[in-house]
């Protein structure tokens, strides 16, 4: 790689004033054990952040350089938007952080948001089954770069398959054929979560809208309180 371009990179990022993403501080200083330069993030207000969000950004950052740079290539297709990439290492907290599958920290605030917006889930519908429902919160998790994880359980209190009560042999034999059926896919990993991916959606700090995307996994509960293990069915 030209050193000239990395120098220049450096020149025009490095500064020991302290910059914000979204309220999240971050400086940029040289790593004088390889050479390269260190993305330093920090969290003062103790906000809920994906720190593949932060190596996106920082990656956004290089990416804005580069494409002002004389050469055909531009964006993300660039070599030399990779060759600087190398040389970048992203810090949250004073950890590095993994290039390929991050971690996401939830705040108090946001995990109790979480909770009460999952109780407003209080029905689970789908074809003909109904079942009044008790939803709990139970994580979200980077499942890798570009996905992010909705964890919840689902209590299903008093369900119904056309109009008739089921049991718990009956539940897991409904969902045993409900999974092969791609409108019973599409209910639970987006439509019925609804109010929880549409808040998380619009926090910059968990999820990047230009090349992220979320999915729900939902652990079902009969009344009792036990795990409706659909797949173990004959």
């Amino acid at each position: 790689m030209d050193t000239r371009i990395l120098s220049l990179f450096y020149n025009n990022f490095l500064t020991p004033l302290k910059k914000e993403f979204h309220g999240i501080e971050y400086t940029v200083t040289p790593n004088e054990y390889d050479g390269g330069i260190d993305f330093n993030f920090t969290n003062p207000k103790n906000l809920s952040v994906n720190t593949n969000v932060l190596n996106g950004e920082v990656e956004e950052l290089i990416n804005d350089f580069v494409k002002f740079l004389p050469k055909k290539e531009s964006d993300y297709n660039n070599p030399i938007f990779f060759d600087i990439l190398k040389k970048v290492n992203t810090f949250y907290n004073g950890e590095l952080v993994n290039k390929k599958r991050g971690e996401i920290y939830l705040s108090k605030e946001d995990i109790e948001k979480y909770k009460r917006l999952a109780k407003t889930l209080n029905v689970f519908k789908i074809n003909d089954f109904f079942s009044p429902c008790d939803v709990t919160f139970s994580d979200l998790v980077a499942e890798d770069a570009e996905a992010i994880r909705l964890d919840l359980n689902v209590k299903l209190l008093y369900p119904e398959l056309n109009g008739k009560f089921v049991d718990k042999k009956e539940l897991v034999e409904f969902f045993n054929e409900a999974f092969e059926d791609d409108r019973f896919y599409e209910y639970i990993n987006y439509s019925f979560a609804d109010v929880l991916f549409n808040d998380i959606w619009e926090n910059p700090l968990l999820i990047d809208k230009n090349y992220m995307f979320m999915i729900s996994n939902i652990d079902f509960f009969d009344k009792k309180g036990d795990r409706i293990r659909w797949w173990e069915s004959p």
